[in-house]
């Protein structure tokens, strides 16, 4: 990822009263042999901020929304999603969480509303 824009708190090692998300020492690849394709130190979200997550093609922020959301756990490090640590979960219970709390719209939808001729 090249860069966060709007990101305007941080945080200490423990995840503070407001906190969305909050991330501690973060890594992922997607197998053992490949690079890396996220290392993230440390980030909080705070509830009601506004976060703006750019990069090229291929960079990781998809990547980054599913490590958010649970899709993926993380190689090391440590994700908490409303407090609740997401890699000490069950795929069932990261399923419910998700359903329960978290949502997001990808870019790639595309919807037509327009009316036939």
């Amino acid at each position: 990822m090249t860069g966060m824009a709007d990101h305007e708190h941080g945080g200490g090692s423990d995840a503070p009263r407001g906190t969305v998300i909050h991330i501690r020492r973060l890594a992922f690849r997607w197998r053992p042999a490949m690079p890396r394709v996220i290392e993230l130190d440390a980030l909080d979200i705070e509830r009601g901020e506004r976060v703006f997550i750019e990069g090229a093609s291929g960079s990781g922020k998809s990547t980054l929304l599913s490590l958010f959301a649970g899709v993926v756990l993380p190689e090391d490090g440590e994700i908490r999603v409303l407090d609740r640590r997401l890699d000490g979960m069950g795929s069932v219970q990261r399923d419910h969480f998700r359903a329960d709390h978290i949502g997001f719209i990808s870019s790639d939808a595309v919807f037509d509303y327009r009316q036939p001729d």
